[in-house]
């Protein structure tokens, strides 16, 4: 026995439901901080201080942990990555931007791939520039 062909019009349907926007994952290279935000945009704009400095490499914390676990796996995955990057860490020319944290720690923030490289390298001493807000 053959099925009876149901008319389009009296088939039932779900009701679709408003699609709603799905929120991406956060950047992956680094988490939103709205303090480093307003010191990068604080740099732009003139109202941000920087003073240079030279620190012990070894004194400098990492802003996002993460990201330098990604760019050390990048760096052995690649190795003329690595190889690209040696030259600059040993003519000295790497300068980090860093700022202080709650507890007075300096904390790097824009090269993690010249950060391990120097590590691996053991650089003792390191050009930075300390951004600080300026009060108004």
């Amino acid at each position: 026995m053959r099925r009876k062909r149901q008319n389009r019009q009296t088939r039932w349907k779900p009701t679709r439901v408003g699609v709603t926007k799905l929120r991406g994952p956060a950047h992956l290279n680094s988490p939103r901080d709205e303090r480093l935000m307003a010191l990068e945009v604080g740099l732009t704009q003139g109202t941000v201080s920087v003073v240079g400095a030279t620190v012990p490499l070894a004194s400098l914390r990492v802003h996002h942990p993460q990201t330098l676990h990604r760019v050390r796996a990048s760096l052995r995955a690649e190795p003329s990555l690595h190889a690209a990057i040696v030259p600059r860490v040993l003519e000295g020319a790497m300068v980090w931007h860093v700022y202080r944290d709650e507890s007075g720690a300096l904390v790097m923030y824009d090269d993690y791939a010249a950060y391990l490289v120097a590590l691996e390298l053991g650089c003792q001493m390191v050009g930075v520039k300390i951004l600080e807000a300026t009060a108004p």
